[in-house]
């Protein structure tokens, strides 16, 4: 009887791509000035595209934003298609 290699199904197990998660432990999440500051746009244009529902972000407790990593790549993604 033939096993999956020698039959040429693909390993279901090498064939799917496992998420590493550790790139984004060791990166900080940035707080609403520190990403005015990287981005160069006013705190307040931050607080109306989270409105707005444009950019991502996390929040802890009522008035506590927090940017991920993931949060910032897709906020930068964002900011370069419209400058295109």
């Amino acid at each position: 009887m033939a096993t999956q290699k020698q039959a040429g199904v693909p390993d279901p197990m090498g064939t799917i791509p496992m998420f590493d998660p550790e790139p984004f432990r060791r990166q900080a999440w940035l707080t609403k000035a520190e990403l005015a500051a990287m981005l160069n746009v006013s705190e307040r244009t931050i607080e109306r595209k989270i409105k707005a529902g444009a950019w991502p972000c996390h929040r802890d407790g009522p008035h506590w934003l927090r940017f991920s990593p993931r949060d910032v790549q897709a906020i930068e993604a964002a900011l370069g298609a419209c400058h295109v």
